[in-house]
């Protein structure tokens, strides 16, 4: 990117290298040209307000998209003809206002709008009525990382598309994680404790103590002591096997959980169907529970039903350098 200042933008740059005698490195500007910049402002046509930008000349601009109800946003247009379409590629060379168009949504179906807050704009997308949303690519936002889209912006409940349904106009909410809350979240995982459980850490495995057996390899204790650390021989610890792929054809008793494509599920009753069909439910995780996939540790971020080693599943994989801590 070239240097500017006080309006200006440097035209040309030239590079003096260094020799044997000195290591500076020097740069000399050649000329200073008048920088530009113009305003773009939106007519939302109806919809919700849109503030104007200042976008410097001869640049692009990313597409905001506004909301209406009963409407979809169908792109921003240099008239109020509409006409022309604004994208993503054209450039700015002048002050210009451009104006929304909205298409009114069809029967029996509703409007899905995505909430980014400081992240990349994502389009809305109508959806027919009792469907389900398809996953839009994920937003990005410099120094974080995207956890997830949840159904509300408290981020209590994550949105899961492989199972959630459309019943009426809906918004979904974009939660980011800073490195430093990842860290956060991993130490209170690893120091959790309430009076049912305790997690702990040994070497390189995470065990958790719990009423119902389901935790980190899913261990199972009787009258354990929980200052005791696993292995130690002073707590009794019972380690069986950490939650399974399902396996087609196999007699599931209920309780049972098993990972089937996107989602971990729960048996309701017993049952040798396919996950997803009459006897089986999405079971959904609190933040802080751990479970263990393809002998790797997980934290959830928040509450999820979405197996970990989907991409923004709302779990958090836990490396060796965190035990212990």
């Amino acid at each position: 990117m070239m240097p500017s200042i006080n309006g200006y933008w440097a035209s040309s740059i030239s590079l003096n290298a260094p020799t044997p005698e000195t290591s500076n490195l020097t740069l000399t500007v050649g000329e200073w040209t008048p920088s530009y910049t113009y305003n773009v402002t939106f007519n939302s046509n109806g919809g919700s307000t849109v503030s104007p930008i200042t976008v410097m000349d001869g640049s692009t601009f990313e597409i905001p998209y506004p909301t209406r109800t009963n409407y979809i946003f169908d792109g921003w247009y240099k008239e109020n003809s509409l006409i022309n379409k604004w994208t993503e590629s054209t450039i700015v060379t002048e002050n210009i206002t451009l104006y929304a168009k909205w298409n009114t949504v069809p029967a029996n179906s509703y409007v899905v709008n995505f909430e980014t807050g400081e992240g990349s704009t994502v389009a809305p997308q109508t959806v027919v009525y009792n469907d389900k949303v398809a996953r839009p690519a994920d937003p990005v936002r410099d120094g974080y990382s995207f956890v997830g889209w949840y159904k509300d912006s408290s981020f209590t409940n994550v949105w899961l598309f492989e199972s959630d349904l459309v019943t009426t106009n809906t918004t979904l909410y974009a939660r980011w994680m800073t490195l430093e809350q990842a860290i956060t979240l991993i130490q209170g995982a690893l120091n959790y404790n309430d009076t049912n459980n305790k997690i702990y850490s040994k070497g390189n495995i995470v065990y958790e103590v719990t009423s119902t057996g389901l935790g980190v390899y899913y261990i199972k204790t009787v009258n354990t002591a929980y200052g005791h650390t696993p292995g130690d021989g002073k707590s009794t610890w019972i380690e069986a096997s950490a939650l399974l792929d399902y396996v087609a054809g196999t007699n599931y008793v209920a309780g049972s959980f098993v990972y089937y494509n996107d989602y971990i599920y729960q048996a309701t009753t017993q049952t040798s169907s396919v996950p997803g069909s009459t006897g089986w439910q999405v079971k959904t995780f609190s933040q802080y529970d751990v479970i263990v996939y393809q002998d790797l540790p997980y934290v959830a971020t928040t509450s999820t039903g979405l197996r970990p080693t989907v991409k923004n599943s709302g779990w958090l994989l836990i490396t060796s350098s965190w035990f212990n801590q």
